[in-house]
């Protein structure tokens, strides 16, 4: 009996919220005067349009980063900064058409270590190259 609830309220999915064109019109009005309304302004929006405040958050949420996303376009030569499954970021470059070749890093010449040790470590790790 157990597992059939929990399977019924696995498959149960959220439904959208429907937005119809006034309430996108009332909300943008919104978003011009004010991008970021203070709690009483979204109470004041989602009582008026019949949606919660959470969804007026989300929509504020949404529509400041379609704004950053619409003035900021990347550039293809941009340095992308992109995170990584360990949490990490990491910078991804992209050639552009004027770039010919990528650099050639397999030059195999032995190279002197650079380290953020101590003194006493570097003059052991300098000995270790000669």
């Amino acid at each position: 009996m157990d597992d059939r609830k929990t399977v019924l309220r696995a498959k149960k999915k959220r439904k959208r919220t429907v937005i119809t064109p006034d309430e996108v019109d009332v909300l943008e009005s919104a978003f011009r005067i004010q991008s970021r309304p203070d709690r009483y302004a979204k109470i004041k929006l989602a009582k008026d349009l019949g949606k919660t405040e959470n969804f007026i958050s989300i929509w504020f949420q949404n529509r400041r980063a379609r704004e950053r996303r619409q003035s900021h376009p990347p550039a293809r030569d941009d340095v992308r900064h992109t995170s990584r499954r360990d949490g990490n970021m990491c910078r991804t470059f992209s050639l552009t058409d004027e770039q010919e070749e990528p650099l050639d890093l397999s030059d195999k010449s032995p190279r002197p270590l650079l380290t953020l040790a101590s003194p006493k470590s570097k003059v052991n790790l300098q000995n270790r190259i000669e």
